[in-house]
This record gives structure tokens, C-alpha cells and sequence, in this order.
């Protein structure tokens, strides 16, 4: 999943590409030919409302700053 979409209501649309899957917000899909669209794909939607929900809290194991070496310059 995207840190975005971490728990809430969502819409869900399936490319049928593979495993390809969309999550979207109501309000952010798009309608036209009086249709619902996936704003990601382009796709007519089936409006699939999924929850999230976040069950356990999520510790950071290490902070970017731990994760990066220190780049030297290379002229002298």
C-alpha cells in the first residue's frame, strides 16, 4: 500500500492487468459519458468501497539519515 492511504474509506479499481490495483478517494474519481471513471487509469469504476484500517502502530526502524552515507567531495 501507498503511506497515503494508511486507513480510511476508499475506492478500489482492478485493472485486470496482472495485480494491478487503484485506491482512490470518492470525491478525486471522475465522471463522464455518465459514467465513474478510476482517475489513476482512466477505467470505468465499479465503485468498490474498501476500508483500511490500521490495526498495529508502525515504529520507524531506522531514520534516513542512519540509512545514507555521507557522500565526500571529490576534488581535493
Amino acid at each position: 500500500m501507498y503511506n497515503y492511504f494508511l486507513q480510511g474509506k476508499f475506492l478500489q479499481c482492478r485493472t485486470g492487468i496482472g495485480s494491478i490495483v487503484h485506491l482512490y478517494h470518492r470525491q478525486c474519481q471522475t465522471f463522464r459519458d455518465n459514467k465513474y471513471h478510476c482517475p489513476h487509469c482512466g477505467q470505468e469504476s465499479a465503485q468498490l468501497e474498501v476500508v483500511l484500517k490500521l490495526t498495529e502502530p508502525r515504529k520507524a526502524s531506522m531514520f534516513l539519515k542512519d540509512a545514507v552515507e555521507p557522500v565526500k567531495p571529490s576534488y581535493g
